[in-house]
């Protein structure tokens, strides 16, 4: 009977520990899965987008440059879209809440200053909405605007990212729980099959 009690606490704190692992290894795994996928749309629609604007950007007039941003705001997840000109001063382009974001993302800067194409993943924390009620966390991706062989702008797509965190808080929950009930069914078999062979002795 001592051995048994001695080999149940053993028993029972293997199984939580490996359970825990793999809960923190399926967790991780799903959070890497859906920013990847994100990243990936992000990318592919911020070289549609610009691929659509750099051919107007030499055209007079502001309302064709409007209307492909907000052409392109019915996308899943995505806040918003900022076109950043720099040759006209305070000239940007946005639809939805994205008058209420910073005039120059990080992303944005090194995307003109590479020369190329900046994501960028910010919590609610570290991302200043202008308006200061506004908290949420998004993930930036930045493209360089060129027009006559040189960058003369950037545009700019902010992804709403909260679901990725519910998601993944679900999929821990979810986790903990099957740990959970994979120790106490374990454990459980083993007490019974234990309890079975010191009555047949």
């Amino acid at each position: 009977m001592r051995t048994t009690l001695k080999i149940r606490p053993a028993l029972i704190v293997s199984v939580a520990v490996v359970s825990l692992f793999f809960a923190a290894y399926q967790v991780r795994t799903e959070k890497r899965v859906l920013r990847n996928d994100l990243s990936h749309r992000a990318e592919i629609l911020g070289a549609n987008l610009q691929e659509s604007i750099e051919p107007l950007l030499d055209r007079p007039g502001e309302k064709n440059l409007q209307r492909i941003v907000e052409r392109f705001s019915q996308r899943e997840h995505l806040k918003g879209v900022v076109v950043h000109r720099c040759r006209r001063r305070h000239s940007r382009h946005h639809f939805g809440t994205c008058a209420d974001f910073p005039g120059s993302p990080e992303a944005g800067t090194r995307a003109q200053k590479l020369d190329v194409g900046v994501g960028q993943f910010l919590p609610a924390d570290q991302f200043s909405f202008n308006d200061s009620q506004q908290q949420i966390p998004v993930h930036v991706f930045a493209l360089p605007l060129h027009h006559g062989g040189e960058i003369v702008g950037t545009v700019a797509l902010f992804h709403d990212t909260s679901y990725i965190d519910e998601q993944v808080s679900r999929t821990l929950r979810d986790s903990l729980l099957n740990a959970l009930f994979q120790t106490l069914l374990i454990t459980g078999s083993r007490w019974c099959w234990s309890a079975g062979l010191l009555r047949s002795r």
